[in-house]
């Protein structure tokens, strides 16, 4: 079937050109760039351009519906009105290829960019390893002072993974210090053994009991199974088996301890606004004569402070005794001494891992609300990292803790307060995002001590403590 071309050049001219050789003036690059009108057997285009172009003279063929420049040609067949075939690629770099090769340019790019970026970011981690084994180093140091001494091994184990760490000396003699000090209570619970046991054996049963309770005290020996050994081989007679119930009497119901607790446990009311409109308010204890015990953050930027009786009564503090932010710690002197309420006990020391406790106060105004769960670690502010604003030690536990707990008390079964409830770890502090059960309160040991410089203070009134609350 014959074909040909029509060209006409921009004098209106016209000259015939058969497909062959109009393909080798394209190809040869005769004709860099033209379009060319598809025209049916009666001469009438059928409105397809097929726009024609050279890469390097090499010829490639695309669909277009740009105007056509200066020359033109039309193609005409003898049968059919359909557009010619196309004629085949010589090129390697078609527009499909020259895509395909961008793209994986680009993604040779991004590769490099993503392998940069993650050899920085290990540069950056080793670079930061010293400080992070340093902290560490501090942690068990604050663990061995507190007889803590198998979270102080976890902590210089941690150290001493790196065999090249500038910190591994230190590590090596902390852990020394460590067994020793471990050695020393080992002993300890031994030579109280020993004197139980020729007690018991003289038929001195209450010294016998009172040395083995000492033992229990010893919490971080290893060898405190013997204390079970030597029960057991107490003579069952009504003397002797209350050694054995004094040593492990039945844990007192949950109902009688709070039932003593919440007499002491009081409502903080304050004149410090919220951004909301409303205003502090949260959560207290007695823990000494006209003594009132809550967070720094609850009272802070007050005039006022009421304090609230489980009986409905609201008596005014007159200022405070002692503050400390870094541990959101707020002692304040009531202005009438509480004397028909009790103290709350103080634990002197670290409860157990994994000990129920519960924790009391007012979230979102509920009076009294209660939730229970169990001690879920001790903590040094040190593992907040070094940004934290806290400081001293807490305790973490998975009894709930809302708004309004702040400055409530978190108790044992035994009725000791071993730390004050505070605040909840937050996974995004600007979107409020908490994590799951993990509460903080500040520990009773660090209660303990500002307490005693409360006892020694005068009492400091409000800022503008003549300003009428709103």
């Amino acid at each position: 079937m014959a074909q040909y071309w029509h060209m006409k050049a921009s004098d209106g001219s016209t000259e015939r050109v058969a497909s062959a050789d109009f393909r080798k003036l394209i190809q040869t690059g005769t004709l860099a760039s033209h379009s060319l009108l598809c025209r049916d057997d009666n001469g009438k285009p059928d409105g397809r351009w097929i726009v024609a172009s050279t890469i390097g003279g090499l010829f490639n063929q695309t669909t277009s519906h740009t105007p056509a420049p200066a020359a033109t040609a039309y193609r005409h067949t003898t049968a059919s009105t359909k557009s010619p075939p196309q004629p085949p690629s010589q090129s390697p770099m078609t527009g499909k290829r020259a895509t395909q090769l961008a793209v994986t340019l680009v993604g040779i790019l991004l590769l490099l960019g993503v392998l940069l970026f993650a050899s920085r970011s290990s540069n950056n981690n080793n670079a930061k390893v010293p400080e992070d084994l340093s902290q560490l180093i501090a942690m068990a140091n604050n663990r061995l002072q507190s007889d803590q001494l198998r979270e102080a091994k976890q902590y210089v184990f941690r150290v001493l993974e790196d065999e090249n760490s500038p910190q591994s000396q230190s590590a090596e003699a902390l852990l020394q210090k460590i067994e020793q000090r471990q050695a020393e209570l080992n002993r300890s619970v031994d030579e109280l053994l020993q004197q139980a046991e020729t007690a018991l054996k003289s038929n001195n049963v209450s010294l016998a009991r009172s040395l083995a309770e000492k033992a229990l005290e010893i919490d971080a020996a290893e060898n405190l199974f013997l204390i079970d050994e030597f029960i057991r081989r107490i003579p069952a007679n009504s003397t002797a088996t209350s050694v054995a119930n004094n040593l492990h009497p039945a844990p007192t119901p949950w109902t009688d301890v709070v039932r003593n607790i919440k007499p002491s446990v009081v409502r903080i009311y304050t004149d410090s606004p919220l951004p909301s409109g409303d205003f502090r308010a949260g959560t207290g204890f007695l823990v000494a004569d006209s003594l009132v015990i809550t967070n720094f953050h609850v009272i802070e930027g007050a005039t006022r402070v009421g304090v609230g009786l489980s009986n409905n009564a609201i008596i005014e503090t007159d200022g405070q005794r002692h503050l400390d932010e870094a541990r959101d710690i707020a002692i304040l002197h009531t202005e009438k001494p509480l004397k028909a309420i009790n103290p709350l006990p103080l634990l002197e020391k670290h409860p157990q891992q994994l000990e129920e406790v519960v924790a009391m106060g007012h979230p979102l105004g509920f009076k009294y609300s209660m939730t229970k769960g169990v001690v879920s670690a001790i903590r040094d502010a040190a593992e907040f990292g070094a940004d934290s604003e806290f400081d001293g030690h807490w305790i973490q536990t998975d009894a709930a803790i809302s708004s309004g707990n702040s400055g409530g008390p978190l108790f044992t079964r035994r009725g000791m307060v071993v730390g004050m409830n505070t605040w909840v770890m937050k996974i995004d502090p600007d979107q409020d995002i908490f994590a799951q059960n993990i509460n903080m309160a500040i520990s009773s040991v660090d209660i303990l001590k500002a307490l005693e410089q409360a006892k020694k203070s005068p009492t400091r009134p409000y800022p503008n403590k003549n300003t009428p609350a709103p």
